[in-house]
Formats: C-alpha cells, structure tokens, sequence
C-alpha cells in the first residue's frame, strides 16, 4: 500500500507540475535569457513545486486518515450502556426470548466488554455466539460483520450485538421450518428424500407431476449424486429457491 501512496504521489505532483510550469512567466523565453539559465530556473522552479505538492498531498492524506478514524469510532457508543438501558434494548427489539435468555445476551455481552467501554471486539463474537448457544461457521461471522461493522472499526456496541442476535435468531427459525418441511417429505424417517417420498407427497397434495418432473427435482437438489437428498442439501435448495 505504501508502494502505490507513493506512485500515486508522485504522479500527482507531475501533473501539477506540468500544468503549472505552463502557465509560469519563468518559463516564457525572450532573448534577454539564456538556454543555460533557463535549465536552472526550470529546474528551482520544478523542485519547488514538487516539494509544495508533496507536502500538501502529505497534508491531506493524514487529514483523511484522522477523518476516517473518527468515522470508526463514531460507530462506537462513546458511553457505555447499563445493565438496565441493555435489557430495555433487549425488550424493545425484535427476539422473542425467555426473561432468563434476555438476561444470558446483557451477561455475554458485558463478559465480552473486557474493557469496559460498551463495546466488544468482532473478534471475540464468534466466542459470544456460542455461549449464547448458536454456532456460527467462519463464513457466517464475515457475512455478519459486513452487515454491522460497515465501517471497519473492528467494535460492536450493545446495538449491533443485538442486530446479530436477532439475525441469528431469524436464521434459526428460519432452519426451524425448513427442519419441518423435510421431515414431513422424509416419511419413512430416513434422513433422505427419495424419489418415492416425493411421489407419495406429490399425490397426497393432488400435484401432478410426472416422474420425469419429479426426478429433476431430486436431481437439482442432489449435490452429492447418490440419488436422494439428504437435510444438508435440502437445505441449500430451499435457501437457494428462496422458499424459505
């Protein structure tokens, strides 16, 4: 990164550089001045100016830096919630949760709090997650972050560990059906759908579907090829179709 401030730098500078010397009456000939003096105000005149870009694109490149660190912290909640202000957020949000898991997100949240400043490292979320009885994947978490942490700041206050709560909450309803679904699919309790489960359900629903049409069903979902769909893979299809 620093290779390229720098080449951006300086490419800058020769531009202005260039556009400037155009326009400087030292750089006008008559006859009153010579070639060899003429070299030498060019070449003041461009170390000049050079030296003058490169310290105002200096000037500006640590005002925009100060300018984005106060935009991270800003995202941070410069005085820490109490206990009371988290469980009235809690209550106020969109969870449905027992008094006793309300209770459980303020607790993990305040034991992520290391420094006490209202705030806990993204890092440390996955670990908060997890006492809070999700288990997210490495994936899961990035795609998290991306939604909450827009600005990088590398801190979640009370707020935004609400909003992952929630979003894992949702997620987990969301599997919680889509659990249903398949097992009402998954008749004789095999853990697989099969060709017959589809046709059974397909006939107890009037859906006329010719087994042609329901084999490309399977065949869509059955990423492993062994002729059946298995919980993982109908998982995926119903995420992908958006039927859930």
């Amino acid at each position: 990164h620093r290779r390229l401030s720098e080449n951006v730098r300086e490419s800058i500078s020769a531009v202005l550089l260039h556009v400037n010397s155009l326009e400087d009456p030292s750089e006008v000939e008559n006859e009153t001045t010579g070639p060899s003096t003429r070299r030498s105000t060019r070449k003041a005149t461009a170390e000049s100016k050079t030296k003058e870009a490169n310290s105002k694109l200096e000037e500006s490149s640590q005002e925009n830096s100060q300018q984005s660190r106060l935009a991270r912290r800003a995202n941070i909640s410069s005085v820490p919630m109490t206990d009371k202000e988290m469980m009235e957020a809690v209550l106020k949000s969109k969870t449905d949760l027992t008094a006793k898991q309300k209770k459980d997100v303020v607790d993990t949240f305040r034991n992520c709090d290391r420094n006490g400043n209202g705030s806990i490292a993204t890092s440390d979320l996955k670990v908060a997650l997890r006492a809070l009885g999700f288990e997210p994947r490495k994936n899961d978490i990035k795609k998290i972050l991306e939604k909450v942490d827009k600005s990088n700041s590398g801190r979640l206050n009370f707020n935004d560990f609400l909003t992952v709560i929630e979003m894992k909450l949702a997620e987990k309803d969301s599997k919680d059906e889509i659990q249903k679904a398949f097992n009402l699919f998954d008749k004789d309790h095999t853990g697989l759908i099969t060709f017959q489960n589809l046709k059974q359900i397909a006939s107890e629903l009037g859906e006329e579907l010719n087994d042609e049409e329901i084999l490309e069903m399977i065949t869509e979902a059955d990423a492993d090829g062994d002729g059946a769909v298995n919980q993982d893979e109908f998982f995926r299809i119903m995420k992908k179709t958006s039927l859930y």
